[in-house]
């Protein structure tokens, strides 16, 4: 069971679980974890912490009586209401390793299995900063030029291609319960 009793969030190291009206997290088989907030701000939190930085958001919680932490990336604001007394606002925000999919260009060629290449884009993204876990290994193999694209859509086309010995399907995800590790399993 979730305490909510035990949920944190900081933004540039402020707790403001207090001003937080609702939390929803998103957890997909075709992706990384992404969310939003809704604060009620009448400290003008927004002016002083929000608006000023890409600030990293730590959302701490308990579960089954362990304590599980992941950080994200503020990825927008959006439905601001001034109010007389504030404001109200949702916060957006995505992993890690998905905002460094998203501004890392690669241009490389690699070569292998489809996990093994998979592995290479995601610790070249990542700069070695975020685990992978290979759950599943690929029984695709081949060679892959990478043309300068994003990382994000290196890592979909190779994922896409991705098939396990039982000829099923690889899928590249995290969970929340995970605390930021991203998982490459077969669909089976």
């Amino acid at each position: 069971m979730l305490k909510l009793e035990s949920l944190v969030i900081n933004v540039q190291h402020q707790d403001i679980a207090g001003m937080v009206l609702s939390l929803t997290i998103f957890e997909s088989i075709k992706g990384y974890i992404k969310g939003s907030f809704i604060v009620q701000d009448n400290i003008n939190f927004y002016d002083t912490f929000i608006g000023i930085t890409q600030a990293p958001i730590q959302i701490q919680f308990e579960y089954l009586n362990i304590l599980c932490t992941n950080v994200f990336y503020g990825n927008g604001i959006s439905n601001m209401k001034i109010e007389k007394l504030g404001k109200i606002y949702t916060v957006h925000f995505i992993s890690y390793t998905a905002m460094n999919d998203q501004l890392t260009m690669i241009n490389n060629v690699y070569s292998g299995t489809s996990d093994n290449i998979i592995d290479k884009l995601f610790t070249e993204s990542n700069n070695g900063n975020a685990t992978l876990v290979i759950d599943s290994t690929a029984d695709t193999k081949g060679r892959y030029v990478v043309p300068n694209i994003k990382a994000a859509s290196a890592l979909n086309h190779v994922v896409a291609k991705a098939y396990d010995t039982n000829n099923s399907g690889l899928c590249l995800y995290q969970r929340l319960y995970d605390q930021g590790v991203t998982r490459l399993t077969s669909l089976l």
